[in-house]
Protein backbone atom coordinates (compact mmCIF):
# COMPACT_ATOMS: atom_id res chain seq x y z
CA UNK A 1 0.00 0.00 0.00
CA UNK A 2 2.07 2.98 -1.55
CA UNK A 3 1.63 6.38 0.95
CA UNK A 4 2.88 9.33 -1.00
CA UNK A 5 3.50 12.63 0.21
CA UNK A 6 4.98 15.43 -1.30
CA UNK A 7 5.10 19.26 -0.72
CA UNK A 8 6.37 22.48 -2.20
CA UNK A 9 6.73 26.04 -1.18
CA UNK A 10 4.55 28.40 -3.91
CA UNK A 11 5.20 32.46 -3.62
CA UNK A 12 1.77 32.93 -4.20
CA UNK A 13 -1.17 33.60 -2.09
CA UNK A 14 -2.89 31.17 -0.98
CA UNK A 15 -6.01 31.91 -3.45
CA UNK A 16 -4.14 32.21 -6.61
CA UNK A 17 -2.61 28.77 -6.05
CA UNK A 18 -5.59 27.05 -4.85
CA UNK A 19 -7.61 28.79 -8.16
CA UNK A 20 -5.06 26.97 -10.30
CA UNK A 21 -5.41 23.56 -9.48
CA UNK A 22 -9.53 24.22 -8.86
CA UNK A 23 -9.38 24.97 -12.32
CA UNK A 24 -9.28 22.11 -15.00
CA UNK A 25 -8.46 24.35 -17.74
CA UNK A 26 -4.85 24.74 -16.06
CA UNK A 27 -4.15 21.25 -15.54
CA UNK A 28 -2.80 21.28 -18.86
CA UNK A 29 0.07 23.84 -18.32
CA UNK A 30 1.50 22.78 -14.86
CA UNK A 31 1.24 19.31 -15.39
CA UNK A 32 2.92 17.88 -18.47
CA UNK A 33 1.66 14.62 -18.54
CA UNK A 34 -2.57 15.41 -18.47
CA UNK A 35 -4.22 15.06 -22.09
CA UNK A 36 -7.61 15.59 -20.67
CA UNK A 37 -9.04 16.81 -17.29
CA UNK A 38 -12.50 18.10 -15.97
CA UNK A 39 -14.69 17.91 -13.04
CA UNK A 40 -18.84 17.03 -13.87
CA UNK A 41 -20.90 19.71 -14.38
CA UNK A 42 -17.26 21.73 -14.40
CA UNK A 43 -17.50 22.61 -11.28
CA UNK A 44 -15.47 21.73 -8.41
CA UNK A 45 -17.32 20.46 -5.26
CA UNK A 46 -18.20 17.89 -2.69
CA UNK A 47 -20.00 14.62 -5.19
CA UNK A 48 -18.16 15.90 -8.30
CA UNK A 49 -16.28 13.66 -10.31
CA UNK A 50 -13.00 14.35 -11.39
CA UNK A 51 -11.18 12.57 -14.76
CA UNK A 52 -7.42 13.20 -15.54
CA UNK A 53 -6.66 11.16 -18.60
CA UNK A 54 -2.65 11.11 -18.42
CA UNK A 55 0.17 10.48 -20.59
CA UNK A 56 2.19 8.47 -17.97
CA UNK A 57 2.74 4.93 -17.28
CA UNK A 58 3.99 2.49 -14.69
CA UNK A 59 4.68 -1.06 -15.55
CA UNK A 60 2.61 -0.42 -18.97
CA UNK A 61 -0.67 1.03 -16.96
CA UNK A 62 -1.90 4.09 -17.61
CA UNK A 63 -1.69 6.15 -14.40
CA UNK A 64 -5.21 7.82 -15.44
CA UNK A 65 -7.47 9.26 -12.40
CA UNK A 66 -11.00 8.64 -11.91
CA UNK A 67 -12.49 10.13 -8.46
CA UNK A 68 -15.36 11.37 -6.95
CA UNK A 69 -14.65 14.04 -4.59
CA UNK A 70 -14.89 13.76 -1.04
CA UNK A 71 -14.24 17.06 0.75
CA UNK A 72 -13.88 20.24 -0.35
CA UNK A 73 -12.86 23.40 1.65
CA UNK A 74 -12.04 26.67 -0.69
CA UNK A 75 -8.13 27.10 -0.28
CA UNK A 76 -8.15 24.75 2.43
CA UNK A 77 -8.11 21.10 0.90
CA UNK A 78 -9.18 19.05 -2.05
CA UNK A 79 -10.11 15.11 -1.14
CA UNK A 80 -10.71 12.66 -3.46
CA UNK A 81 -11.44 8.70 -3.20
CA UNK A 82 -11.74 6.58 -6.94
CA UNK A 83 -9.03 4.68 -9.13
CA UNK A 84 -5.84 5.46 -10.27
CA UNK A 85 -4.80 3.28 -13.03
CA UNK A 86 -6.20 0.37 -11.97
CA UNK A 87 -5.74 0.37 -7.83
CA UNK A 88 -8.31 1.93 -5.53
CA UNK A 89 -6.56 5.22 -4.43
CA UNK A 90 -7.30 8.29 -2.31
CA UNK A 91 -5.69 11.49 -1.81
CA UNK A 92 -5.89 14.75 -0.29
CA UNK A 93 -4.04 18.25 -1.37
CA UNK A 94 -4.09 20.59 1.46
CA UNK A 95 -3.57 24.48 0.66
CA UNK A 96 -1.49 26.18 3.87
CA UNK A 97 -1.18 29.93 4.07
CA UNK A 98 0.96 31.89 5.17
CA UNK A 99 0.84 35.42 4.16
CA UNK A 100 2.41 35.68 0.62
CA UNK A 101 3.32 32.00 0.29
CA UNK A 102 1.21 28.77 -0.12
CA UNK A 103 2.47 25.32 1.29
CA UNK A 104 0.84 22.75 -1.12
CA UNK A 105 0.64 18.50 0.08
CA UNK A 106 -0.19 16.21 -1.71
CA UNK A 107 -0.55 12.86 -0.46
CA UNK A 108 -2.09 9.70 -2.35
CA UNK A 109 -2.85 6.45 -0.78
CA UNK A 110 -2.58 3.69 -3.29
CA UNK A 111 -4.10 0.55 -2.54
CA UNK A 112 -2.78 -2.70 -3.96
CA UNK A 113 -3.88 -6.01 -3.52
CA UNK A 114 -2.15 -8.73 -2.12
CA UNK A 115 -1.05 -9.98 -5.37
CA UNK A 116 0.29 -7.02 -6.51
CA UNK A 117 2.09 -6.14 -3.66
CA UNK A 118 5.55 -7.07 -5.77
CA UNK A 119 4.77 -3.70 -8.02
CA UNK A 120 4.44 -1.87 -5.10
CA UNK A 121 7.91 -0.13 -5.24
CA UNK A 122 7.18 0.65 -8.95
CA UNK A 123 4.30 2.03 -8.49
CA UNK A 124 5.13 4.10 -5.34
CA UNK A 125 8.08 5.40 -7.89
CA UNK A 126 6.10 6.73 -10.34
CA UNK A 127 3.45 8.17 -8.47
CA UNK A 128 6.11 9.83 -6.90
CA UNK A 129 8.01 11.42 -9.92
CA UNK A 130 4.43 12.13 -11.25
CA UNK A 131 3.37 14.57 -8.22
CA UNK A 132 6.81 15.92 -7.84
CA UNK A 133 6.63 17.32 -11.42
CA UNK A 134 3.14 18.44 -10.92
CA UNK A 135 4.15 20.27 -8.17
CA UNK A 136 7.01 21.52 -9.49
CA UNK A 137 4.99 22.73 -12.65
CA UNK A 138 1.89 24.66 -10.40
CA UNK A 139 5.15 26.06 -8.65
CA UNK A 140 6.79 27.53 -11.93
CA UNK A 141 3.33 28.60 -13.31
CA UNK A 142 2.02 30.00 -9.97
CA UNK A 143 5.03 32.14 -9.60
CA UNK A 144 5.45 33.53 -13.07
CA UNK A 145 3.93 36.61 -14.08
CA UNK A 146 0.58 35.17 -15.76
CA UNK A 147 -1.15 35.01 -12.74
CA UNK A 148 -2.41 37.51 -10.47
CA UNK A 149 -1.52 38.31 -6.94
Amino acid sequence: MPLIKESISIDRPVTAVFQLVADTTSHREWQKDITDAHYTENKLRVGAMMTQNRSNYALGWRLDLNADVTDYVPNRLIAYKGVLGRFPATGRIEFESSGATTTVIERVDIRMGFLYAIFSPFISGAVKRRTRQALAGLKAMAESARIGA
